[in-house]
């Protein structure tokens, strides 16, 4: 409805193959945010996450100091304090002078050099480890707050589903070849209540040896602990529980509602379906409950008229929770009209 929205003189179209997109963000600060006055600007591409602008300060004066410390007490330890070799010796050498930019931030690379040096702690002498170690955890919990100012951005390209059943062989080949199967969900639930993919395989399997039992067991308690407690946080529509049924060689996948009878996956509505396997597709890849910026790729597009109506309001409760969500389309259902229900179209 904002008609200054509307970018009347530049259309975008298909800009050529083998170039990347590219996200530019900015984001506004508010009156509580430690003196950030400016703007924060992002820029997001699949490798970078580069932050400039009204925030940059604020990081200097603060984080930044501590990993100078950090460095420092990796320097006086000596050239090689983690005692690594190889690529491992360029990457530390690469991370030290990540932590040492001041014209960005770069979340991806930050992140990625914080991690690093946490899993060698180990390696250093054992009078320095302690030291070193509580340096590591107090840095980890500065950056962690640091970057609660920022929205977690969730790109999801493609629509990745859960098949109402699979055979083992289905299992097998979807678990082992991920990026075969690229609209397969199976792996990231797998990944999600965290038990490997030899155990899913095992359980999966005909028979009835008490290790496959207990395997079962422990899954579908994964499965009510990892997904099914913290999507009724995420979706309080109705209460829903997604459990598998194990079946000679042949998994199943049963919902319920409340306290009434299970069905299966297939004979849910699309959109819950859908709403379902977007929170694990987020949660197997560590985006937070709030604050996020869905940006999707034609959502709903193999979903009937009803069922893209019935996103749309997935969509609003989304956006109730404190989330924002972008998505391009070319279904005339997927654009709400009705009491401003889409801010704004592009």
């Amino acid at each position: 409805r904002n008609t200054n929205a509307f970018a009347r003189e530049n259309v975008n179209r298909s800009v050529g193959l083998n170039i990347d997109n590219k996200y530019v963000i900015v984001l506004k600060s508010t009156t509580d945010e430690k003196n950030i006055v400016e703007d924060t600007q992002v820029e997001i591409t699949k490798e970078d996450y580069k932050v400039t602008g009204g925030i940059l300060p604020y990081y200097l004066s603060s984080v930044y100091k501590d990993f100078q410390c950090l460095l420092s007490k990796l320097d006086g330890i000596g050239t090689n304090p983690f005692q690594v070799k190889d690529q491992e010796l360029t990457n530390y050498r690469n991370y030290k002078l990540t932590f040492q930019r001041i014209e960005y931030i770069d979340i991806y690379a930050l992140n990625n050099a914080i991690n690093f040096m946490k899993s060698k702690v180990n390696n250093v002498s054992v009078d320095e480890r302690q030291e070193l170690s509580e340096m590591m955890d107090d840095l980890q919990r500065k950056w962690e707050e640091f970057l609660r100012h920022f929205p977690t951005v969730f790109y999801r390209k493609a629509d990745k589903h859960l098949k109402t059943s699979y055979k083992t062989d289905e299992i097998e080949k979807e678990l082992k070849n991920p990026a075969s199967y690229p609209t397969s969900l199976l792996p990231d639930l797998v990944k999600l209540i965290g038990i490997s993919n030899e155990e899913f395989i095992l359980a999966a399997k005909a028979g009835i040896i008490s290790q496959q039992g207990t395997l079962r067991r422990r899954i579908n308690r994964l499965i009510d602990t990892k997904i099914n407690q913290e999507f009724r946080k995420f979706y309080k529509t109705e209460e829903v529980t997604l459990d598998i049924e194990f079946n000679g060689g042949i998994i199943s996948f049963m919902v319920r509602s409340g306290d009434g009878e299970a069905l299966s996956l297939a004979e849910r509505s699309n959109g819950l379906r859908w709403y379902l396997e977007l929170f694990i597709d987020a949660k197997a890849n560590d985006v937070i409950e709030n604050n996020v910026v869905y940006l999707l790729d034609e959502p709903g597009t193999s979903l009937h008229v009803n069922a893209q109506e019935e996103l749309l309001k997935l969509f609003e409760h989304l956006a109730e929770q404190g989330n924002q969500v972008v998505y391009t389309t070319h279904l005339p259902y997927m654009l709400n009209m009705e009491n401003d229900g889409v801010p704004r179209i592009r």
